[in-house]
């Protein structure tokens, strides 16, 4: 017959017994965004750089309209978002504040002819670096992916970006310069730039935020 000293032993023992709990499975990333972009003459506006930031307003991914005014974002989890377009000849749509529950969403927007851009404004504190200079600073490329839609139609030439370094030394947003470039061209150089990342520009011990110019090169016979 157990004792009295036994019986709170077990009980005791019992007290610490850890249950498994079932690992809770990744949210599953079903949700799209997309959607067109016209100009005030509905007109398609084409290489005009969207950018899809997170709740907290930290840039999530970026992508260029195509021909057609045309743009996607796949693969999103559920959650709110913030679409911005930045682009050196329209001005800027307001911020765009976008729920997704993994489903699709498309959304048609219109651009100004002039005006501000939230890349623009978001800091004060951006210095000009030359293209020379802020290439040294690569520690991290990705090569740009040829599109076969270019390649079919024997399109070629060089890709200008303006872009926009974070603190981090992570790109914040590229905009396109030569705006008459293929559209598949401006959008394979972004698909590439946007993961690339820099050594942090340090002015009296602080990062800070730089604005700069990257060249991708699309050769035909290549």
């Amino acid at each position: 017959m157990p004792t009295q000293k036994t019986v709170s032993l077990l009980c005791c023992a019992l007290a610490f017994v850890v249950f498994p709990v079932a690992a809770q499975p990744p949210q599953a990333k079903t949700g799209k965004l997309s959607g067109k972009l016209h100009d005030q003459r509905r007109m398609a506006a084409s290489n005009v750089t969207i950018i899809l930031l997170d709740a907290t307003g930290t840039t999530r991914d970026m992508t260029v309209t195509d021909s057609a005014g045309a743009f996607e974002f796949a693969r999103l989890s559920a959650g709110e978002y913030g679409l911005e377009t930045s682009s050196t000849v329209y001005g800027a749509v307001p911020k765009q504040s976008i729920t997704i529950k993994n489903q699709a969403v498309k959304v048609n927007l219109i651009i100004p002819d002039a005006g501000p851009s939230p890349v623009d404004e978001r800091s004060t504190a951006r210095i000009h670096v030359e293209e020379h200079a802020q290439t040294a600073k690569l520690v991290r490329s990705v090569k740009a992916i040829y599109p076969e839609s270019a390649k079919r139609h024997l399109s070629q030439g060089a890709v200008q970006l303006q872009t926009f370094i974070g603190g981090n030394g992570s790109v914040m947003a590229a905009r396109v310069i030569n705006t008459d470039i293929d559209p598949d061209l401006a959008k394979a150089a972004i698909d590439a730039v946007k993961q690339f990342r820099y050594r942090p520009t340090v002015i009296d011990g602080n990062p800070v935020e730089v604005i700069s110019q990257l060249t991708v090169f699309f050769n035909a016979s290549r």
